[in-house]
């Protein structure tokens, strides 16, 4: 009888221990939906040939390749992006699987394509990895000061704001997402980033600044993954 009453109290301290863990790690980190307007700058090789900024979007709005706002939605290792184009383009990733969807609905189906979160596509490409550095400054973003985050490639630079008092996320969550070094990025600062820049010195440099946020519950169904037609 003692025996099986040491037991239960381990079995309940366990469980104890197990419900504390998962409070703490919720409280530290963000559920719910982020959203963020888009903008452009032109390379100074696009300005020299004559392309304006006014020109580039209206291109891009004919191909149907941009998006004036997006939104993720966001709950531990799971996001779900939602384009705001024509087609509501979407973007899931599940850390089950470390799979990323790239999809849209077309009559009715989901039509798109599944990568491997894993892969390191531009460092396959040319076995360069990337330098991350994090400068010891503050950017004011909207009013909010900011960390930074920059990681540079062969093709291109990433910038990532950030703050270390809003929008928590625990970079364990996405321990094996190689894919846009979002591992990377969060690992350094363990918070959703406020913006992104993307830069490319051929082309143009995509911004991405956050506009608004709601904290809420999120349902697992919110990342259900779809059934694709190539």
């Amino acid at each position: 009888m003692r025996c099986l009453l040491k037991k239960t109290n381990m079995n309940k301290t366990i469980l104890f221990i197990f419900l504390i863990a998962s409070a703490l790690a919720k409280a530290q980190t963000f559920e719910g939906t982020l959203t963020y307007v888009c903008d452009i700058e032109i390379s100074k090789n696009m300005a020299k040939k004559g392309q304006s900024k006014d020109s580039t979007l209206t291109q891009l709005r004919k191909k149907d390749a941009w998006c004036d706002t997006f939104k993720t939605i966001y709950k531990e290792g799971n996001y779900l992006r939602v384009l705001g184009n024509k087609h509501l383009s979407k973007i899931l990733y599940r850390a089950d699987s470390n799979k990323i969807y790239y999809f849209e609905q077309s009559n009715g189906k989901n039509i798109g394509t599944v990568s491997d979160a894993g892969i390191d596509f531009e460092k396959t490409m040319n076995g360069q990895e990337a330098v991350i550095t994090t400068p010891d400054t503050l950017v004011w973003v909207n009013g909010i000061a900011c960390n930074l985050v920059r990681i540079q490639t062969e093709l291109q630079t990433f910038e990532y704001y950030y703050s270390k008092a809003l929008y928590p996320m625990l970079a364990r969550f996405y321990a094996n997402h190689v894919n846009g070094y979002w591992y990377a990025y969060l690992r350094r600062a363990n918070a959703l980033p406020i913006m992104i820049v993307e830069k490319n010195n051929f082309y143009i440099t995509n911004i991405y600044t956050l506009i608004s946020a709601k904290e809420e519950n999120i349902s697992d169904n919110v990342f259900t993954a779809p059934e694709l037609v190539e």
